[in-house]
Formats: C-alpha cells, sequence, structure tokens
C-alpha cells in the first residue's frame, strides 16, 4: 500500500519483496537446522510428491533442484538440466545458510566464491531464460 499504483515498477518491487522474504524464512529454518522443501504455487507433479521421498534417495546432498521443462514438449529441449528455482529441498545447516548467491556477487568485491548463482535478465530485448 506504500507504494502508489501509479509507480512505474510497482509490481516488479513486490515480487522482489516477496522473495526477498521467502529467502529470509528459507536461510532462518536452514540456519536452524530444520530440513524443509519449497515450491511455488504453479509447480505441478505429475507423481505424488510425498511418496518420491527425493530426499531420502539424496542422503548426502545440502540442496535438491527441480529442473525446468517437461520432455514431453519440444521447446523445452534447450533447457535440459536446468534448474528450476521455485522448487528446492534444503537440508538445514549452517553450511546451506551460506551457499547461494545472487547476481549481486557481480557487482561487489568478489572476496569469496559462492558455489552457486543465480541469474535473471532484465533486458527489455531478451526473455529471462536468454
Amino acid at each position: 500500500d506504500t507504494l502508489e499504483e501509479t509507480y512505474e515498477n510497482r509490481r516488479y518491487i513486490i515480487y522482489q519483496l516477496v522473495l526477498l522474504t521467502r529467502t529470509r524464512i528459507c536461510a532462518s529454518l536452514a540456519i536452524r537446522g530444520i530440513s524443509f522443501w519449497a515450491m511455488q504455487q504453479d509447480s505441478l507433479w505429475i507423481e505424488n510428491f510425498d511418496s518420491m521421498q527425493v530426499e531420502d534417495r539424496y542422503p548426502n546432498e545440502y540442496m535438491l533442484f527441480d529442473t525446468v521443462g517437461n520432455e514431453q514438449l519440444p521447446e523445452y529441449d534447450r533447457m535440459h538440466g536446468w534448474i528450476c528455482g521455485s522448487t528446492f529441498f534444503v537440508r538445514g545447516n549452517p553450511t546451506t545458510h551460506q551457499i547461494i548467491s545472487s547476481s549481486d556477487y557481480f557487482r561487489g568485491t568478489r572476496d569469496s566464491t559462492p558455489v552457486m548463482i543465480q541469474v535473471d535478465s532484465d533486458q527489455k530485448d531478451e526473455t529471462k531464460m536468454e
């Protein structure tokens, strides 16, 4: 409500605030040793997710990610193996609390090398995936 309806980037700012809140919740759970799955509301599964017991199949992994796409649709062929950042599992511990950096890493001092970087495009002539 504090952002005027006519503000140019209002929807983008609200979306980023939601992501920031989600990130802080995830970090808070991880540092407390609480393991969890995070999913967005548009995640669709063709199998009962709970019965897949994904985290039990990878007991030594700190984080598990879904991949982008649907192998039944050819437009996803070029994205084979890409991480879908909306669905992930975090095995709560101090390491996972510190594991991911955003594209802000490129604007900083780069004193430490992140394990993973997630980058979005904000250019008008490219899509997010490009």
